[in-house]
């Protein structure tokens, strides 16, 4: 609901905005539509180059999985890395 609510005050503000769907970020991202998040989180690491060490900045545990704070973060980042380069 949040998502529709976010739409209706942009289109209401008259502010342009783009919908992109999660296998389109990952194609643009990573190369594979099918990108699961380790793939992700390798892309993040390669792009930023470390900068950014978000195991290091929010705790969470990677043992068996990227945890979901770190998995949010990559994913926005995902989706505004590439809908920058896609329109430059």
């Amino acid at each position: 609901e949040l998502g529709g609510v976010m739409r209706n005050k942009l289109f209401r503000a008259g502010l342009r905005f783009v919908e992109l769907s999660p296998t389109t970020v990952k194609r643009w991202f990573a190369g594979s539509g099918a990108a699961d998040k380790h793939a992700m989180w390798a892309r993040f690491q390669l792009l930023t180059s470390g900068s950014l060490p978000l195991d290091r900045l929010i705790p969470g545990s990677f043992a068996r999985q990227i945890p979901s704070p770190h998995q949010d973060i990559v994913d926005s980042f995902a989706a505004a890395f590439s809908l920058h380069r896609s329109v430059l």
